[in-house]
């Protein structure tokens, strides 16, 4: 399960605040956030840029890594 609201939406902002992540609950489970952080979070920006190389990803906190929310935030340069 995934819980999320957008914070963000124009023409070259998307951003939304995930308060709940199935992978982030899994692994903390499991002891091993680390590993869930480098194998599901950490990809979010490559993927970002290999969807289109103008896409760039900000994030600052992670459930996976303890924080009270994930913080994503898209934007369109150029």
């Amino acid at each position: 399960m995934m819980t999320w609201e957008v914070i963000e939406e124009s023409g070259s902002v998307y951003e939304i605040k995930v308060a709940e992540c199935l992978w982030a609950k899994t692994f903390q489970e499991k002891n091993a956030a680390d590993i869930g952080y480098a194998t599901i979070c950490y990809s979010d920006f490559s993927d970002a840029r290999v969807y289109h190389s103008k896409i760039k990803l900000e994030r600052t906190k992670t459930i996976m890594q303890g924080d009270d929310c994930c913080n994503h935030r898209w934007t369109w340069e150029g």
